[in-house]
């Protein structure tokens, strides 16, 4: 299985144990979820292993850095859209 195809099956391994199990979602929660992000040093580490990937020049442990953000950066994706998802269900 490639790194990518192990990242999103993780992240959604992760979604589901998170979920609500059924139990609704409040428009507080959603906002909640919608707040979480990487620091913004997370995001510069981020683009500057993405850089050196890039340039061929990532050591294995950055690999393994960039591959954990990479994981937590899809799994705030698909909690965010969950959440976007909700709120706007629940305008209507």
């Amino acid at each position: 299985m490639s790194t990518a195809v192990e990242a999103r099956s993780q992240s959604h391994i992760l979604l589901h144990l998170i979920e609500l199990q059924g139990r609704p979602l409040s428009a507080a929660v959603a906002e909640w979820i919608l707040s979480l992000r990487l620091t913004s040093e997370q995001e510069e580490r981020y683009h500057e292993l993405l850089d050196r990937g890039n340039a061929g020049i990532l050591t294995s442990a950055q690999r393994t850095e960039l591959g954990d953000l990479s994981d937590v950066g899809m799994l705030l994706g698909l909690m965010h859209a969950k959440a976007l998802a909700f709120l706007q269900a629940d305008d209507s």
